[in-house]
């Protein structure tokens, strides 16, 4: 399933060791649930004089890390 060789490179989305993927827990199946309300804030802190795109652009960037996070357990 997580075979990457068909696809010319290793690892490309989970480690081609990953198994299987796990549901999360109910209550962090949301990025905000998962990474919770005190790192989104912080973040927010971080970019709220950079403009909207830019948080949004890091909300993206956190859930892709999430996903990535979760291919490698």
């Amino acid at each position: 399933m997580f075979d990457s060789a068909d696809y010319g490179g290793t690892d490309l989305l989970f480690k081609d060791s990953t198994i299987q993927l796990l549901e999360l827990a109910e209550g962090k199946k949301t990025y905000e649930g998962f990474l919770g309300e005190e790192y989104l804030k912080s973040i927010q802190a971080v970019n709220c004089d950079s403009g909207a795109g830019v948080f949004r652009g890091s909300l993206m960037l956190m859930a892709l890390s999430v996903l990535i996070v979760l291919g490698l357990k």
